[in-house]
């Protein structure tokens, strides 16, 4: 059975913080870089305002390594033809 997931991108913390209190969400990923606020910020906001959502945080280098993973998985010799790895 498949399930289907809306996604929200928002791009600066003050947007993000909006749509917090606009819409439910099951998960947030919210990366540290953010124009305005950075992650934490936002993290510890939601918070306060008592909003229990999930929170995963991205840093650099975790996207560093997730890129490598993947690159290192599609150039594999079984691999090759079968993935492609786009833009994280």
């Amino acid at each position: 059975m498949w399930r289907v997931f809306e996604v929200n991108d928002v791009r600066d913390a003050e947007k993000g913080e909006q749509l917090l209190d606009e819409k439910e969400f099951d998960l947030i990923i919210l990366d540290v870089m953010l124009p305005g606020k950075d992650g934490f910020e936002v993290c510890l906001g939601s918070r306060k305002r008592g909003i229990k959502i999930p929170i995963i945080i991205l840093t650099h280098s975790f996207i560093a390594r997730v890129r490598a993973h993947l690159r290192r998985f599609a150039n594999s010799e079984q691999n090759r033809s079968k993935y492609t790895s786009g833009n994280i």
